[in-house]
């Protein structure tokens, strides 16, 4: 309570996924690419929070911080 911190999605490209379901849950529209997401909360002394993932490339940051309840 009263911490405050930066928070940042990073996604990574990995290959084409096989299977239609993978290669939807995978593919991020943003980058046109298909990979993971990763979440990262940063205190403002630099030290790390939270360290999240992997999450489905689909996933948007804002639903990865609804999952990881970083925010309450």
């Amino acid at each position: 309570k009263g911490t405050v911190g930066l928070i940042d999605g990073c996604f990574v490209q990995t290959s084409r996924p096989s299977g239609n379901i993978h290669q939807n849950a995978a593919f991020n529209g943003h980058h046109h690419a298909h990979g993971m997401n990763f979440q990262g909360v940063v205190l403002l002394n630099g030290m790390i929070l939270s360290f999240a993932g992997p999450f489905a490339g689909a996933q948007h940051d804002s639903s990865m911080l609804t999952l990881t309840n970083v925010v309450s």
